[in-house]
């Protein structure tokens, strides 16, 4: 099986690898969208997600012109202002509130690290690139 119609090298185009996991991401979501409820569990498609997003949030930076809209998006309130940190995010992550959420959709946490993967400022190592290509796959598997 081939993952990539081309091949990818650590010098290849940064933000056509971003959009590449940013897609992967967003096909991800509309999978889980359109899947049948018992087709997943709220736990284990969380289980899936964790990982990702705490490697995401450890490893890269929030890009500062979308601090907002992840902050939103991954905790799922309007008042987080422009002080949200990676170690909010981590905490937040770590002490799995979205499981305490009775209105808890994945849809927006992943939306969050979609945003912050496509829109980050710095270079994404090929070892980052395959470790969130990794996480992502890992929602496969749950089937």
């Amino acid at each position: 099986m081939k993952l990539f119609k081309r091949k990818y090298t650590p010098n290849s185009n940064q933000q056509e690898v971003k959009n590449l996991l940013a897609n992967r991401l967003e096909k991800l979501r509309q999978l889980i969208e359109d899947g049948s409820p018992e087709a997943y569990d709220d736990t284990s498609l969380y289980e899936a997600f964790e990982p990702l997003a705490l490697y995401c949030f450890k490893n890269l930076e929030i890009p500062e012109s979308h601090r907002s809209y992840i902050a939103k998006n991954l905790m799922g309130r309007k008042n987080v202002g422009e002080s949200f940190t990676k170690h909010d995010a981590i905490f937040f992550l770590q002490s799995k509130q979205l499981l305490k959420d009775d209105n808890y959709f994945l849809e927006f946490p992943l939306r969050a690290i979609e945003v912050m993967i496509n829109y980050n400022e710095h270079k994404l190592t090929y070892e980052q690139m395959f470790y969130i290509l990794d996480y992502i796959f890992d929602f496969y598997k749950l089937k």
